[in-house]
């Protein structure tokens, strides 16, 4: 027995050894279920579009925020210069002199000097003097073994012209004027030209002692 009225649909068989029950649940397509499946796919649709609506909004809130927040970092870097890309910045800072401690060791007795004091020595001249960091580092040790500290008065004559120099000397602190010496042919005296200002950093002297 069927009826296609009813949305279930009952099967009924009788044997001659048995009977049974069969109950298939089958759809039917009727006007009223075709337009509960419209609405709810519309609704399921519209709630999708939103959905995507509302991602698209999100990311283009979010891509603004990134093209504003890049553009503030640059204008923000090239307006402060002390964020910019610099080497020097990211070195130890030189200081303007050598410490006291560092005094102290270079005029000491050399022949007295522990490792301790040749290593505090070649740090403290590293960052006071740039240019000694030139040097190899074993020749940076042979250096703070040997180097003796001396200090001259304004106006003092450390090496004059003609003489043999015996030392070999690296300006640690303060200037050091250079003059060249002319005589006058017809007076026969001599008259001084300054030709050259050597700074902290410069050196003069005997060259062979950097070969240590």
């Amino acid at each position: 027995m069927s009826s296609r009225d009813t949305t279930p649909s009952l099967y009924h068989r009788t044997g001659t050894q048995g009977s049974f029950h069969q109950h298939l649940a089958l759809p039917t397509r009727t006007k009223r279920g075709q337009s509960f499946n419209r609405d709810y796919l519309h609704k399921k649709l519209w709630k999708f579009f939103r959905l995507v609506r509302y991602a698209v909004r999100v990311c283009l809130i979010v891509r603004k925020y990134a093209i504003e927040s890049s553009h503030n970092n640059r204008e923000q870097l090239y307006n402060n210069s002390e964020i910019l890309f610099d080497l020097s910045n990211f070195r130890r800072p030189v200081e303007e002199t050598i410490g006291r401690n560092i005094r102290k060791l270079l005029k000491s007795d050399p022949a007295t000097r522990t490792d301790d004091d040749i290593r505090m020595i070649v740090v403290g001249l590293g960052q006071t003097v740039s240019s000694f960091t030139e040097f190899p580092l074993q020749r940076q040790y042979a250096l703070a073994r040997v180097a003796i500290l001396e200090e001259f008065e304004r106006g003092r004559v450390i090496l004059r012209e003609g003489h043999r120099a015996e030392k070999f000397y690296l300006i640690v602190d303060g200037i050091t004027n250079v003059y060249k010496l002319r005589e006058n042919p017809a007076t026969h005296v001599f008259n001084s030209r300054l030709v050259a200002v050597l700074k902290k950093g410069s050196s003069f002297g005997v060259r062979t002692f950097i070969l240590l």
